[in-house]
């Protein structure tokens, strides 16, 4: 569940990213000029820092296009100001002109290169990627100039890293196919996992089918490698409200001893627990499933 709320927090950056590009195309003319009511719209409706040091590009035909960068995003209050939530270095985007005057947002391809996403929890347990109460809009406020979102024709992530606490993963390369509520959305990755410190690095490759409509999450035809292993199968979140989930999940061989910090792995004179060994080398083949 953590590996879905870190996916849906990517997501939700992506999005964020996508209104502060809208906003851009919205000022039609010379978006360099109004960088600083950018900076302040997302100031007042959130609370955080925007900065954007770099040029902010349009191009108005045939389609609606915007490239900026570099840009940060600030950590809310009660986080550290010392490094930003978000940054990256760059980002661009198309957006379709006829189905904006049916107030409907259809997203072309969307390219980020060296996104840097710093998640964090306070002693609270509050995370800086929510947003405050005070800041969402109300329902009167949005209805009337309300977009609804079309699909996104694809999105490509490129070289950058995402970090949970102390668990980062660098040189996170995604692919994502057309997404849209009820069709299959191919996905695709490579990165290097850290667990912890003290850890050895993991690397992650592989690719997926992901569907979705607005109460179910299915991925099917997972084909991963994990290092030296490989994970093969299907999983399905039934209930998106309270995460009930179900997947049908093989794994063709792991010896978790390579995975612990470097004191736990080595124990005495630097050798694996006899016994841990044994159980992870003995199974050629482990089948997890849930019903």
């Amino acid at each position: 569940m953590r590996a879905l709320r870190i996916v849906g927090i990517v997501i939700g950056c992506i999005v964020a990213l996508l209104i502060v590009a809208v906003i851009a195309l919205q000022l039609l003319v010379h978006p360099n000029d109004y960088k600083g009511r950018i900076e302040a719209a997302v100031r007042s409706s959130t609370g955080r820092e925007l900065s954007l040091p770099g040029n902010i590009h349009l191009q108005i035909l045939p389609a609606l296009a915007v490239t900026f960068g570099p840009a940060t995003l600030g950590n809310p209050p009660g986080f550290s100001s010392a490094q930003p939530f978000a940054s990256i270095r760059r980002a661009s985007l198309r957006v379709a002109l006829l189905p904006l005057l049916h107030r409907q947002l259809d997203v072309g391809r969307v390219q980020i290169d060296g996104l840097d996403l710093r998640l964090l929890e306070n002693a609270q347990g509050q995370g800086n990627w929510s947003m405050p109460a005070g800041k969402t809009a109300s329902p009167q406020q949005s209805s009337g100039s309300q977009m609804t979102l079309g699909g996104i024709a694809g999105v490509v992530i490129k070289d950058s890293r995402v970090s949970y606490q102390d668990m980062a993963a660098n040189h996170v390369n995604v692919s994502i196919g057309h997404v849209g509520t009820g069709v299959p959305v191919p996905v695709s990755w490579n990165l290097d996992l850290i667990p912890g410190p003290g850890m050895r690095l993991i690397p992650l490759t592989g690719k997926a089918t992901l569907q979705y409509d607005a109460s179910t999450a299915r991925l099917s035809g997972l084909d991963a490698r994990i290092d030296n292993s490989t994970l093969r199968g299907n999983a399905v979140v039934t209930n998106l409200t309270t995460g009930a989930m179900s997947f049908d999940l093989a794994i063709d061989q792991i010896d978790l001893d390579r995975y612990l910090p470097a004191k736990a792995a080595g124990g005495r004179g630097g050798c694996a627990s006899p016994a841990a060994d044994t159980s992870a080398r003995e199974r050629p083949e482990i089948v997890a499933a849930a019903r």
